[in-house]
């Protein structure tokens, strides 16, 4: 009866290790950074931990790297500012300005989605970018391209699969154009990793704007 008991034990403990909800933390910085929580906010830093409803931002030549603890990272350019509006199994994030990498660890049942106002990006397992562009109508284009796996997009009015090597624009946050090549991903910095190697992406896509733009209305 003894040896039941025990066994019986071990399995409840294992239960409770596997159902632990996925943690996030600031794992790197440069520059500043500040975590905004309800009606304060506080200056990040290194193992800074996050909570869902959080907002992160970073200021001018600054970045921060998010980073969870089954290893997925969002690495936030400068002048970025990311709502973390849910943080468990199916993390959801919604980017006010700026731009991320996100490097999603691929996983069996949960899902990462990066929002804006007019635009969702969902996925399971893939690094991908994502920017504010210029206001050309009346909301800001949205920048998306797929370094690895691949993004479902969706807008009020198109759902498109974006794959690996591809990257669409949606235009005035509603028409999303066909995936494509853009030569301009190939220089960008898609390292996490300050270990690896310089993390810093210094793509200027309002310089490469209207470059962009002339593609898309080809």
């Amino acid at each position: 009866m003894r040896v039941k008991i025990c066994v019986y034990s071990l399995v409840l403990m294992f239960i409770s290790i596997t159902i632990i909800a996925e943690s996030w933390m600031i794992a790197y910085i440069e520059g500043e950074t500040h975590i905004h929580r309800g009606s304060t906010q506080e200056i990040a830093d290194f193992g800074s931990r996050l909570q869902p409803g959080d907002t992160v931002s970073t200021g001018a030549a600054s970045l921060a790297i998010l980073e969870s603890s089954r290893g997925s990272k969002i690495k936030m350019k400068e002048n970025t500012r990311l709502r973390l509006d849910s943080l468990e199994e199916n993390v959801r994030v919604h980017l006010q300005r700026g731009g991320v990498f996100s490097r999603i660890v691929r996983l069996l049942k949960d899902s990462f989605t990066v929002t804006t106002p007019s635009v969702a990006a969902g996925v399971r397992g893939t690094e991908f970018f994502i920017a504010y562009g210029l206001v050309i109508e009346d909301e800001a284009d949205i920048w998306l391209c797929v370094n690895e796996g691949s993004v479902a997009v969706r807008s009020a009015q198109q759902e498109v699969l974006v794959q690996a090597g591809e990257g669409v624009n949606i235009i005035n946050g509603s028409r999303i154009t066909e995936p494509r090549f853009y030569p301009w991903t190939r220089g960008l910095n898609w390292n996490t990793d300050p270990e690896a190697g310089n993390v810093r992406d210094t793509t200027d896509l309002i310089a490469l704007y209207y470059d962009l733009l002339d593609i898309d209305y080809d």
